[in-house]
């Protein structure tokens, strides 16, 4: 065993790490003056005995008590082990230790992304005075999920566009089980007796890998949280969990729903009869959940949310799950009927966004903001050895902030998908006229804009992703190459070859914004398409016209 204790003068410790096998990781304890907190397991590096590392991660002390910490590793009898670990200030802050933070060659420019570690599902999404408070499922010590360290990540934006990325909010206390995806609202009816707007928020505690023969543990199900100072830190209610799961299930990603001032709504993603389903919860105390009625046929990571309808003014609901398979209807008595539909309906056509969330309590509802999880596919879930994207100490970004809005169409009701108009403030000069062509590089970050009459079939792709657009039936189908993602072909998904019929007539405006590793389509300001592309080796693809007149906008890095 090895052990060290460092003071508390400084709020971070910078450990250096590797982006190796995690087979070879180690389990290092956290110990809070006599008491341990935490365990993570994670490629800690022996530099004092010359062993190479890749990157510095930080471990946030902010929330603890004690004058001291310190952190012990029982697997390892190395004195050298913990001697490489830097007490330090935050990562901006370490210039020596970060260099080029945010603005790395991979990095993504207009898309949020961690200073360090892994991040997929948005969490906690919630629309508050200061901005918009965001959390994120986040391994901030490696490149990798690895079902492992998983936390909630916290950032807030004031506009949409930039972000101030804040300490992980909530961190497993354990190595057992990880901090799984779930939802956020502010309690404005005092519920919870924490006070009037103390936030409250749910999440599934979730099986980790069990490495090192370590025994497995069942899920725990889900949990209840309350922070009082504005999502930064969270407490557990007494009572947590307060929704347990049977043995060797893992239904989780609860998502809260205000349904009146004494009543609150979790869903859940849970199994029923061998089929997946969103199950619904119901408590008027907090303490006490009554499963009340379940929605076939929806995948993890639920939403569901009230719109007013532009051309109608009713108000309608929508529920999705985590691949983006959407249906309209009414809740009424905790249960939701969907209005039959021919077409199956997705927030976005492409294959890289996922686990999307809106933000809850939205100042009206003409609309819903939308953030989803924007998956790289050259950066994998588990460590592969053979990967050209190892060694880097960040993995994955959100997608663009988009607006939801609820239409009724000539083929019935529709959720309008298109970015929020702050973008623009990235705009960088005037517009340049542009020819796109076949074989044509695209700038990165930057915004194409081109416009078709609608009356020819034609194809638009960079690299081997993109749509192709069918004029009778006004048809856009997508098209990739790449491989899918496994969330696209689950059962749940078996429709993964998208298609979407485009409202009314007259011409296809198309604007879409490409990103260091991302290209995201919109067509009508009514549907989006979201892929995992490279600007720097993808070219634009055209079928049916031999160009498409345009212009191009350069954007300003939100890192700036």
């Amino acid at each position: 065993m090895v052990k060290r204790t460092f003071g508390r003068d400084l709020p971070f410790l910078h450990l250096p790490v590797s982006d190796r096998d995690p087979e070879t990781f180690l389990f290092i304890q956290l110990w809070d003056g006599e008491r341990q907190v935490r365990e993570f397991y994670l490629g800690l590096c022996d530099t004092a005995a010359g062993e190479p590392f890749d990157f510095y991660v930080a471990m946030d002390l902010g929330q603890l008590e004690s004058e001291t910490v310190t952190l012990v590793c029982e697997e390892s009898d190395s004195p050298t082990l913990l001697d490489g670990i830097i007490p330090g200030k935050d990562m901006e802050e370490e210039p020596g230790l970060y260099p080029d933070l945010y603005h790395e060659k991979e990095r993504q420019q207009i898309h949020f992304s961690p200073r360090r570690g892994w991040m997929n599902d948005p969490n906690g999404l919630l629309c508050t005075p200061q901005g918009y408070n965001i959390h994120f499922q986040h391994n901030p010590f490696g490149p990798h999920h690895g079902c492992a360290n998983v936390s909630w990540g916290s950032a807030l934006s004031a506009d949409g566009v930039h972000y101030k990325e804040y300490p992980d909010a909530i961190m497993p206390l354990s190595t057992r089980c990880h901090i799984a995806s779930g939802s956020a609202i502010m309690d404005r009816y005092n519920m919870s007796g924490f006070g009037t707007d103390t936030i409250i928020a749910a999440y599934t505690a979730l099986q980790s890998i069990q490495f090192h023969g370590r025994p497995p543990v069942n899920n725990e199900g889900q949990h209840l949280l309350y922070s009082r100072d504005g999502g930064r830190t969270y407490r557990y209610f007494p009572w947590s969990p307060i929704i347990p799961v049977p043995e060797g299930e893992e239904w989780r990603d609860p998502k809260i729903v205000q349904v009146d001032d004494h009543t609150l709504c979790i869903l859940v993603y849970e199994t029923f009869e061998g089929r997946d389903c969103i199950s619904f919860y119901i408590s008027h105390d907090l303490k006490n959940w009554e499963r009340v009625y379940r929605e076939s046929d929806l995948f993890e990571c639920p939403d569901l949310f009230p719109l007013i309808v532009e051309e109608t003014g009713e108000t309608k609901w929508v529920l999705y799950g985590g691949n983006g398979k959407y249906r309209i209807g009414d809740f009424r008595d905790f249960r939701f009927t969907a209005i039959p539909e021919e077409d199956v309906l997705y927030l976005d056509y492409g294959f890289a966004v996922y686990a999307g969330q809106t933000f809850n309590q939205p100042p009206d509802l003409t609309e819903r903001r939308h953030l989803a999880w924007l998956s790289d596919r050259k950066r994998k879930w588990f460590y592969e050895p053979v990967c050209p994207e190892r060694g880097k100490g960040y993995s994955q970004s959100m997608s663009l902030m988009c607006t939801l809005k609820l239409h009724l169409t000539d083929r019935g009701y529709r959720l309008f998908r298109a970015p929020i108009p702050e973008l623009s403030m990235l705009r960088s000069g005037q517009a340049e006229t542009v020819l796109l062509k076949e074989g044509m590089e695209v700038k990165a970050p930057a915004e194409y804009e081109t416009v078709l009459s609608g009356r020819e079939d034609f194809s638009l792709l960079l690299g081997d992703s993109g749509f192709s657009y069918e004029a009778d039936g006004r048809l856009i189908r997508m098209r990739s190459g790449a491989e899918l993602p496994v969330w696209m072909l689950s059962d749940s998904n078996k429709e993964f070859g998208k298609t979407y019929h485009l409202s009314g007539n007259g011409p296809v405006r198309i604007r879409f914004f490409t990103d260091r590793r991302s290209v995201e389509f919109f067509i009508n300001e009514e549907i989006s398409l979201s892929f995992s592309a490279y600007p720097d080796e993808d070219l634009i693809h055209l079928e049916g016209v031999p160009e498409m007149e345009g212009s191009c906008r350069e954007l300003d890095s939100i890192w700036a």
